[in-house]
């Protein structure tokens, strides 16, 4: 089977008005933006319906990272085993890890995948070999030579990455004239999936629909001249400035100062403290820049998951609200479960993203989508429902959501959370390699029994580990726990701390 298991959470009947709404936006993005429209060379390998064939899963992370992070992140390329089915194909840049690999076939019962792992020859730098995933598969003689045959033999049908970028829709096509048989992307054209992951653009989509009260006070700046300039008129407006790079993911590209770090500056300093900041976040002078009010308080990070599938193959599907965890500071995702969002705000949340999801369909876009809001004000009841950003590709909530998918049909049938812990330096030995972490946290470890697995009954107190390279990396240890709610978080983390301690 291909395509994961979608948990539909509930139908968006959405109005005649909100239809219109809809094609509109469709019509006034795509006059706008004429890149978001794939070339007609790349038409024929857009996807119409997703059947059981076996699908090549590229996480390739270049189009949301900077040169200072390629390092750091190069590990989320393994989240893909996440989502990949019985028969299918994961790439990553890095041998995987055996017994990872193992637990997921053998005590999850994910089915066995085919691993591949190329490199880069044409990687300027050796730092960047590790995200050209798409031009790997093609440079990599033997990558290819496998890739093509497999497709020659019906043995690979799809391409489904993280996000869709030229690279990935340059590869099908590569892939389809060396094997003389299509392959099809599982994903957005590359200039909708850009266009949809600027939060600069993101913004004023939104202000459009919905208007400027649907977001916190948002301006793009050409450069940190302008943003300087920027920034100056929101100083009396909130407590705090956030300067972000208008297509990072995670929060990793994220600047926050509280309001009296700032005032009194010269436009002059201001625009020095700006550029001595960007530098550690990987940014190049003369890019683009959001700079937006850090809005206070805020009571909750709702985030919303859909599906969307190809026009002719249904409406976009609405998966649900997760609770996001989000380190106050500078707005690091660290986290999420499942939620439920107050009316009427739930409502307005899930129709207004419901037209941005049609819009997008509209457009061309098939795959995972999500929206990221906050909900501000003193009391939950009388909040106000904000827009942040969309995430036109595969992120650290999908995933998981998708692995509880399918260990339990639907997540909604089991609480869970999702959480990235910082190790310790004297615990690291005990989670890596993975044989380890097994080990160390064997009984609690879910490895479901026949019993489990048939049951309606929500499972308590169980863990699966996640991300053996991003520990190996960067010393985090990310984890689903089965039975437990966000609130709940900080217990099992001391817990989780305790054992590793011991």
């Amino acid at each position: 089977m291909s395509l994961p298991p979608i948990a539909n959470h509930g139908t968006i009947e959405l109005s005649r008005k909100e239809q219109e709404l809809a094609l509109q936006a469709a019509s006034s993005l795509s006059q706008r933006y004429p890149e978001i429209v794939l070339p007609s060379y790349l038409v024929p390998f857009q996807v119409q319906q997703i059947d059981a064939r076996p699908t090549l899963h590229c996480d390739d992370l270049t189009a949301i990272t900077r040169p200072t992070t390629c390092k750091s992140i190069t590990f989320f390329q393994e989240r893909a085993r996440l989502r990949a089915m019985d028969g299918d194909w994961v790439v990553t840049s890095f041998a995987h890890d055996v017994d990872y690999d193992n637990y997921l076939c053998d005590a999850l019962h994910l089915g066995a995948v085919q691993w591949l792992h190329p490199t880069c020859p044409i990687a300027e730098k050796i730092e960047d070999r590790g995200l050209l995933l798409a031009e790997a598969c093609w440079e990599d003689r033997r990558a290819r030579r496998m890739l093509v045959n497999a497709i020659r033999h019906q043995e690979l049908a799809y391409i489904h990455p993280h996000i869709g970028t030229q690279a990935i829709w340059e590869l099908a096509l590569l892939l389809s004239e060396a094997a003389h048989r299509k392959i099809f992307v599982i994903a957005p054209p590359a200039g909708l999936a850009a266009m949809a992951n600027d939060k600069g653009k993101f913004a004023q989509l939104v202000g459009e629909l919905f208007g400027s009260a649907a977001l916190p006070q948002t301006s793009v700046a050409w450069n940190t001249a302008h943003a300087a300039h920027q920034l100056r008129g929101m100083l009396g407006h909130s407590t705090a400035i956030a300067i972000k790079l208008p297509s990072s993911a995670g929060g990793v590209g994220n600047l926050v100062w509280p309001i009296n770090k700032l005032s009194g500056l010269s436009l002059t300093d201001l625009q020095g403290v700006i550029s001595r900041n960007l530098i550690r976040i990987g940014y190049c002078e003369g890019d683009e820049l959001v700079v937006s009010r850090w809005e206070q308080p805020v009571l909750s990070s709702p985030s919303a998951q859909f599906w969307i599938p190809a026009s002719t193959a249904g409406d976009p599907v609405f998966e649900g609200f997760f609770a996001q965890l989000v380190d106050a500071t500078e707005g690091r995702f660290i986290g999420s479960s499942p939620t439920v969002l107050p009316e009427p705000q739930g409502t307005q949340a899930l129709h207004r993203c419901g037209v941005i999801a049609r819009a997008f369909q509209i457009l061309g876009y098939v795959g995972r989508c999500s929206f990221d809001m906050l909900l501000v004000g003193e009391r939950i009841e009388d909040s106000q429902l904000l827009f942040v950003e969309c995430n036109a590709r595969w992120g650290g909530t999908s995933l998981p959501m998708t692995l509880v998918n399918r260990l339990f049909g639907s997540y909604q049938t089991q609480p869970f959370t999702i959480a990235t812990l910082a190790l310790l330096p004297n615990s690291h030995a005990k989670v890596t390699p993975y044989a380890n972490l097994l080990k160390t946290f064997d009984t609690l470890l879910y490895r479901p029994t026949c019993t489990e697995r048939t049951s309606a009954m929500p499972v308590s107190n169980k863990y699966v580990y996640l991300d053996p390279q991003r520990t190996r990396a960067a010393y985090e240890l990310t984890y689903l726990s089965l039975g437990q709610k966000s609130s709940e978080s900080s217990s099992t983390q001391k817990e989780i701390q305790h054992i590793l301690s011991s």
